[in-house]
């Protein structure tokens, strides 16, 4: 059964703490300019075309720290202190949201993300992104300054994704939920876009991971079966998972760009909205 959810894992520092826990492109990244199907796959369907240039005051950016590994907790032998000092050092134009893969969450732990949050005067959300074992759930931390207006997600056999609403200053006020999940299958796919499918038409944006030997036929699959949106893809030689993209028509994914900040490797995904 599904189960959808709006408690949060939501820190307010500044000037108080609230903590609960949720329950529940290289630089030019793979198809960022055009959807994920082939233009002649047959009706397949293809995303528009974007403009060259973009324009800048539509931008936004999410810092999505991974490993892009199968096991193991990003901040295990990565010190946390670096990353809240990179948050608070970073100079315009600022990301609008921090990601932490599998940055997960133990009862009677510290969460990383909680103290970053803090140390910048921010808030921290905690997005499951797989199931939770004995007294560990798996997820994605998210620092971020602005304050979101919810949570969502889907917690069922197979899938767990969760989400963030934020209001976006662009060139004009813009709503835009950013999920993030890892994908293995393509049936992890098929039940998130039933799910959510309609959003990522929308105003929703998924920053993830997706399995390197089932990329090509996620592509496929969304091609044959998924319109008005734009998928990418950016990845490490080398590890079993690529970062994944996925936004509707009517953004795009400029771009998708390795980087690392003494041994915190993260990826800087630039978005457009257009209007």
């Amino acid at each position: 059964m599904t189960t959808r959810t709006t408690i949060q894992f939501l820190c307010r520092v500044w000037p108080m703490l609230l903590l609960a826990l949720a329950t529940a492109c290289g630089p030019t990244p793979d198809n960022g300019g055009g959807g994920g199907g082939n233009e002649n796959g047959g009706g397949d369907y293809v995303a528009p075309e974007v403009p060259e240039t973009p324009v800048t005051a539509n931008l936004f950016r999410v810092d999505y720290f991974t490993t892009l590994e199968s096991e193991g907790s990003y901040f295990v032998g990565r010190d946390a202190g670096v990353a809240s000092q990179f948050i608070s050092t970073q100079e315009a134009p600022r990301s609008v949201v921090y990601m932490f893969d599998r940055c997960d969450f133990t009862v009677g732990s510290k969460q990383p993300a909680v103290q970053m949050a803090l140390d910048n005067k921010a808030f921290c959300y905690f997005l499951q992104t797989g199931p939770t074992e004995e007294q560990t759930t798996r997820g994605t931390a998210a620092v971020s300054r602005y304050q979101t207006s919810s949570v969502v997600g889907v917690y069922e056999e197979g899938l767990h994704l969760s989400g963030v609403t934020f209001n976006v200053g662009l060139s004009k006020p813009t709503t835009i939920t950013l999920y993030t999940a890892r994908f293995d299958t393509t049936e992890q796919v098929a039940q998130a876009v039933e799910h959510f499918g309609v959003d990522w038409q929308n105003n929703g944006v998924l920053v993830g991971s997706v399995a390197v030997e089932q990329k090509e036929a996620i592509e496929k699959w969304l091609a044959a079966n998924f319109e008005g949106y734009r998928v990418a893809f950016a990845g490490s030689e080398g590890t079993p998972y690529d970062v994944v993209v996925l936004c509707p028509a009517l953004m795009v994914c400029r771009s998708i760009e390795p980087l690392k900040t003494i041994n915190l490797t993260y990826w800087k995904v630039t978005m457009e909205k257009f209007f």
